[in-house]
């Protein structure tokens, strides 16, 4: 009985998800569009409060499937968005920095990267002329 008691309180630790995982291009599918995850760069993640776990191709995805995506009941906990320029890096996005710029090819054209400072963002403006935005100007822009 000890050993029933142990295995199902290992199982329902790991299945609280607080972290995001990374994401495999190839494997991982967009939960929102369900195109296969083609570029990590411009990625998104959902934690749920109860910790599932919701992976987006492009972070156009993620603030649409906020619009209307969940189920009853069901809130986000933690979201996070990957650094565009360093992939395996990921932000909370309520204190990144995002670049929308028609040169920016990302995969549900959006044309949005996310950055870990203003700084950062403005250094990849010049590359990709655009404007920055905070989350929540972000939200708004694509209302």
């Amino acid at each position: 009985m000890k050993n029933i008691s142990s295995i199902l309180f290992f199982v329902f630790f790991i299945s609280c998800n607080t972290q995001p995982q990374p994401l495999v291009v190839g494997k991982d599918e967009c939960f929102f569009c369900k195109m296969p995850v083609a570029d990590t760069k411009f990625g998104a993640e959902i934690i749920t409060v109860k910790g599932k776990l919701y992976k987006f191709d492009d972070i156009g995805c993620t603030i649409n499937f906020l619009k209307n995506g969940f189920a009853a009941g069901e809130k986000a906990k933690n979201i996070f968005t990957v650094n565009y320029a360093n992939e395996h890096n990921f932000l909370d996005v309520n204190k990144s920095f995002f670049l929308m710029s028609e040169n920016l090819h990302s995969p549900m054209n959006s044309g949005v990267a996310a950055f870990v400072s203003r700084s950062e963002a403005e250094t990849f403006i010049k590359e990709f002329p655009g404007k920055i935005f905070t989350w929540i100007q972000l939200q708004q822009k694509f209302n």
